[in-house]
């Protein structure tokens, strides 16, 4: 049976390249109602959104992300996990929220809204790209957004209209090896890695532009072994976003 929703959900992929259009700022506002929608712990809603529309700024962030796609993007959500606007009337000091629950509930919540915002903006026929490359330089993105203590930049988001997109959708790993029934099975895990893996390597050589001829297992082997923003730590401490 046809479903609209899942065929968006299913038909997903990043978006790099765009047209000059500008998205109207009624759909813009529209997007940010939508992310609100999200489901958010305790009604707790520890994040804030900033959109980025200012060229320079845009540059900037693409200098950081090493990203060059960014300043062609018609608008720039940047996605923030935010507890200064609790701590504006919590008589209390900045520290009770520096604790790994309240970092992970922002981090939850951000994710489940800027999905949301994403889902409804690809509705809208406008494209997606995240932006956690954003995370390469926090302290640079904080001073040019102004962010305050008890806040920290989690990603951003890219969007516009698509215009000579040529980006395809990614396989997924199988069903089977990330949906279990009760409890936990990793018994054909080797199985169904090779299988992905041979799928991976079909998928790059398919490709037209930027050929990879690697397995995902290869990939994700050289990308997890490499020690990266080792400062991020030290930052959410420096916002008071962790003890």
């Amino acid at each position: 049976m046809s479903n609209p929703t899942v065929d968006l959900i299913l038909n997903h992929h990043s978006v790099r390249h765009y047209a000059s259009r500008k998205i109207e700022p009624e759909i813009i506002s529209t997007l940010v109602k939508c992310a609100q929608a999200a489901a958010t712990s305790h009604y707790v809603q520890p994040y804030s959104i900033v959109s980025v529309t200012d060229p320079e700024i845009q540059n900037q962030l693409a200098a950081i992300a090493g990203q060059k796609h960014i300043p062609n993007a018609a608008h720039i959500f940047v996605f923030v996990a935010d507890f200064n606007r609790h701590n504006s009337f919590i008589n209390a000091s900045d520290d009770i929220f520096a604790n790994a629950e309240n970092l992970l509930v922002a981090a939850i919540d951000c994710a489940l809204a800027a999905q949301n915002l994403t889902l409804a903006a690809e509705s809208y026929g406008i494209g997606c790209c995240y932006l956690g490359s954003l995370r390469n330089d926090c302290r640079k993105v904080a001073e040019l957004l102004n962010l305050p203590k008890l806040t920290f930049p989690l990603f951003g988001i890219a969007c516009g209209y698509p215009e000579g997109d040529r980006a395809t959708k990614k396989p997924r790993l199988p069903e089977q090896e990330v949906h279990y029934e009760n409890r936990y099975d990793s018994s054909n895990r080797a199985e169904n890695l090779a299988k992905y893996d041979q799928e991976i390597k079909e998928y790059y050589e398919s490709r037209n532009s930027r050929q990879r001829i690697e397995s995902w297992t290869g990939m994700m082997r050289d990308f997890l072994s490499k020690e990266v923003r080792k400062e991020i730590r030290e930052i959410l401490r420096e916002q008071k976003m962790l003890d």
